[in-house]
């Protein structure tokens, strides 16, 4: 592989392993937000559901008119019921463990079994008392007042009297059932709620940093791996020019990293291999020489052996054997194909 190539994949393994936590994380903290959202959500039902019961609880003991009395507790119902209807079909409770999901159903169910009990049948003898001429008898004495007052004029089992006392039954069924169906439950869910919101952002955080330390772990190691296998073929190949220099051509560079340092031994030792067979013809060709001159030879006859030697051994299609007299440079022989001169235009 290419130095380049595996410096680009390098680079891309690195953004792809940041970009895949980064969005591991972004993924973890919108988990978390969702679940803040959840726990807010949660704090306004209870605060709508504390005013609900307050005003429940209330109902019989404030002097107001009847149908004053009755609209400022359909407010408080119908936004507790709005709120909490929205609290508990929250998509994001799926987030939750196993255990408070099915105590999100155990309230959802908790809720319309006081719906259907205790609030509706309230609900539709309370449009029959409105309708009624009991709300022009109290005025704004209020319930329990009202009560009194009437059973002190019509006798305390008159009729008027025991609308009353069945008013303020209703509402004080209706307090407990709220309290011991609703509000415990709703507060057990809350504080669940923000103990594991709590857990799962502590743990989110121990996860950012363990991923931040194996980043930066990662990148550290595979930059030491990539310079590692980049300063190593730099020593070979700076030991082994060091010899060339020192004259010994007779030696192999041995890379097998399959990149361009490979191929520079390649082109390497083909070049060092082809140095020394010059070498060693040129060796052969100087003892070529020293024998025959060892012997009776004419000097023409030594000159066109010389002259051979030397095209047999460049390689060469022609030589010419000259000689230098009076500082004048002289031919003396010619071996070879010379090409024609070229005809002036």
């Amino acid at each position: 592989m290419k130095i380049r190539v595996r410096f680009t994949l390098l680079q891309l393994l690195i953004i792809a392993g940041f970009l895949g936590s980064m969005s591991f994380v972004f993924i973890q903290f919108s988990r978390v937000y969702h679940l803040k959202q959840l726990e807010i959500q949660s704090i306004q039902t209870s605060t709508a559901l504390k005013t609900l019961e307050q005003d429940t609880r209330l109902f019989s003991s404030r002097h107001k008119n009847l149908r004053f009395l009755w609209e400022d507790w359909k407010t408080s119902f119908q936004q507790f019921d709005t709120l909490y209807a929205e609290m508990l079909n929250n998509p994001y409770h799926r987030l939750l463990r196993q255990d408070a999901i099915v105590q999100k159903k155990a309230l959802d169910e908790s809720w319309t079994t006081v719906k259907e009990m205790e609030i509706q049948p309230l609900t539709g003898s309370f449009q029959k008392i409105l309708s009624s001429n009991l709300p022009a008898l109290i005025g704004d004495n209020g319930i329990k007042i009202s009560s009194q007052l009437i059973g002190l004029k019509e006798g305390t089992e008159s009729v008027q009297v025991q609308q009353l006392a069945e008013i303020e039954a209703d509402f004080d069924s209706l307090k407990d059932s709220l309290v011991m169906s609703i509000s415990i439950p709703t507060e057990h869910f809350i504080i669940n709620l923000s103990d594991e919101i709590e857990l799962f952002s502590s743990k989110l955080y121990r996860i950012t940093i363990v991923i931040s330390i194996l980043i930066q772990a990662g990148g550290i190691f595979f930059v030491l791996l990539f310079t590692r296998s980049f300063s190593r073929n730099t020593i070979e190949l700076e030991r082994t020019m060091a010899k060339v220099s020192d004259g010994n051509f007779n030696i192999n560079l041995d890379i097998h990293s399959g990149d361009e340092f490979e191929d520079i031994s390649k082109h390497f030792n083909a070049l060092t291999q082809d140095l020394w067979n010059r070498i060693e013809s040129m060796k052969d060709m100087m003892r070529d020489i020293g024998s025959l001159t060892g012997e009776d030879t004419e000097i023409g006859e030594l000159e066109d052996f010389i002259l051979e030697l030397a095209i047999d051994n460049t390689g060469a299609d022609t030589g010419i054997f000259m000689t230098v007299e009076e500082g004048m440079l002289v031919l003396r022989k010619a071996l070879g194909y010379f090409p024609p001169p070229m005809p002036l235009p």
